[in-house]
């Protein structure tokens, strides 16, 4: 067989390397920003994240004329908000995120993150925010627990290295940049009152009682017990429709969540955009201070009571203040690192964009 000389490969390699500035085919990174490398592998993860996304909100749509999301997952706190047109179409691709088809939302969605990844890391070299051991042992076991449990990143080659950066970015990097430029010794310090104030008006303080309608094994518990549970919940909310100061005796009889009272006295607090539990968060922001809601889920009854937020020193304290600045100033510091981006030398790598495609990755 004819083998092209090497020198001849080379001058081919040379002259691609000439024309794109991105090698000889070499798929290993996905963009530069001055001098930070991204790796494919963090590209992937959030092309991954928003194709999950992107499927999920095909089927949400099906129930709801139209639907909203928040940015590249729990893993990225970098991207903006999307808007999904719904669709009669059983295609999730049929979709028009932010006026974009939803692949290329996802694509150019996943390269902004990428790149806000880079500028991030850039900044805390600059600032000289490093992390602590224990945050980066912290990090290494999350990966572990996301390459596990969400089997499509590594089916699609991400490897721990890469998912570690994303992680770190969303929750270190974001959060330690946000108190360097807007915590009390920040370059544009937040004051205490309108930390305060955003406080009482972006975060709801939700009390419930929930009773189970499934056993252990998530199988509905039988129709007499069923009709029971029922009866005692309208008569649970019908108390509390009369007289709302019986919530927290009622709430210490009947409420079957008792682990989670326990670490949360005061009630659930949410900020806007919380997911973390979604089956109560849903519901918190459509409430009114004050408001008793009834609801049934898969899993059981939940009647929820929004009270005002509580500023008692005890929950209101240090560590609730920076959750609060975070949420009220992640999106200026995004918006910042954008800004930034653009007077930045950046380097897209057009081998590893073009080379994956949402709709082609493996589902795990």
């Amino acid at each position: 067989m004819f083998k092209k000389p090497i020198r001849a490969v080379a001058l081919a390699c040379a002259l691609v390397t000439a024309v794109t500035f991105t090698g000889c085919a070499d798929t290993s990174w996905a963009v530069k920003v001055d001098n930070v490398t991204v790796p494919a592998g963090v590209y992937i993860s959030y092309l991954y994240i928003n194709r999950e996304k992107v499927i999920s909100q095909s089927e949400s749509s099906s129930s709801s004329a139209t639907s909203s999301a928040t940015s590249s997952g729990s893993l990225s706190v970098g991207s903006s908000s999307s808007k999904t047109s719904s669709t009669t179409s059983s295609d999730p691709w049929s979709q028009k995120i932010e006026n974009k088809n939803a692949a290329t939302w996802a694509m150019t969605d996943a390269l902004k993150s990428s790149k806000e990844l880079a500028m991030a890391e850039e900044l805390c070299e600059k600032k000289k925010i490093t992390l602590s051991s224990s945050e980066t042992s912290g990090i290494s076991s999350y990966a572990k627990q996301y390459l596990t449990y969400y089997t499509g990143f590594a089916s699609n080659g991400v490897k721990q290295a890469s998912l570690e950066r994303v992680l770190t970015y969303s929750y270190l990097r974001i959060p330690k940049l946000v108190q360097a430029y807007y915590g009390k010794s920040g370059e544009t310090p937040v004051s205490d009152s309108d930390l305060l104030s955003y406080y009482s008006s972006n975060f709801a303080d939700i009390k419930q009682i929930y009773m189970q309608t499934v056993d252990d094994n998530g199988k509905a518990l039988a129709d007499d017990k069923l009709k029971s549970i029922e009866a005692t919940i309208n008569s649970i909310y019908a108390q509390l429709t009369a007289d709302k100061s019986k919530f927290d005796a009622l709430q210490t009889q009947y409420d079957e969540d008792t682990s989670g009272r326990k670490s949360n006295p005061a009630g659930y607090i949410f900020a806007k955009g919380d997911t973390t539990y979604s089956s109560i968060s849903d519901d918190a922001f459509s409430m009114k201070i004050g408001e008793i809601k009834k609801i049934k889920s898969t899993t059981g009854w939940r009647i929820l009571y929004r009270v005002q937020p509580n500023t008692d020193a005890s929950i209101y304290n240090d560590s609730m203040k920076t959750d609060v600045l975070n949420a009220m100033k992640t999106t200026d510091l995004i918006n910042m690192l954008d800004s930034k981006l653009k007077s930045a030398k950046v380097t897209e790598n057009k081998h590893t964009l073009d080379k994956y495609n949402p709709k082609n990755l493996k589902d795990s």
